[in-house]
């Protein structure tokens, strides 16, 4: 579990590229807490009804034959093995605000990262905002220079880096006031983000980078 402060600047980057520049900074307006799960599950499966019922008839006869008392359960039927790690997921909030100008100080950096998750309609169908199946088989090297897709995004907050992030949603909340042009006063953001890989600790140990 890793908690970040408030305050803190976040940086969406494409490439080299600060996806907010030359606009407003994203700036938590709260803490961040990211978690980082693994799945495990017991060695054996738990028996029960008429296969418990059987197993218990033969260690019963074996009890009663040797006199050595034997059970039909065993600790190591629980013992715990992996099965699956999660990728890391985390929210974040951040709020624009006007300062000169409703448009640029609040609805274009907003709107900059609502259409982070949404794909993006080009000739005859649609950009995808992350990978799909056919482009994680072209062959390419997704930690490389050359991207395997358009929209590879690395997220950084303080020390806190991940090189390879979806942003699987974004909910906006507008102010209940305008500016003079009819533009919203400001507007609250969360933001879910998530790593594309499965989390390891090689990028835990690309904190502090």
């Amino acid at each position: 579990m890793i908690n970040i402060p408030k305050g803190k600047e976040v940086k969406i980057m494409r490439g080299s590229q600060n996806l907010m520049e030359p606009h407003e900074k994203i700036i938590l307006s709260s803490p961040i807490t990211a978690s980082f799960t693994s799945t495990f599950d017991s060695l054996l499966p738990d028996m029960s009804g008429a296969a418990m019922n059987f197993l218990n008839l033969i260690t019963t006869g074996v009890s009663a034959a040797t006199g050595v008392g034997v059970g039909a359960r065993f600790k190591e039927q629980g013992f715990q093995v992996w099965e699956t790690t999660q990728p890391i997921k985390f929210s974040f909030e951040c709020m624009f605000s006007f300062k000169t100008s409703g448009e640029r100080d609040v609805l274009i950096p907003a709107k900059k990262l609502i259409k982070l998750p949404l794909p993006e309609e080009k000739g005859w169908g649609l950009t995808p905002p992350g990978p799909t199946i056919l482009q994680v088989f072209e062959g390419k090297n997704p930690d490389a220079n050359t991207l395997p897709y358009a929209n590879n995004f690395s997220f950084r907050c303080g020390v806190f880096y991940l090189p390879k992030i979806l942003i699987s949603s974004v909910e906006p909340t507008w102010s209940e006031e305008y500016d003079s042009r009819g533009y919203p006063m400001h507007c609250t953001l969360r933001v879910d983000v998530e790593s594309i890989y499965t989390a390891t600790t090689n990028q835990i140990d690309k904190f502090g980078i």
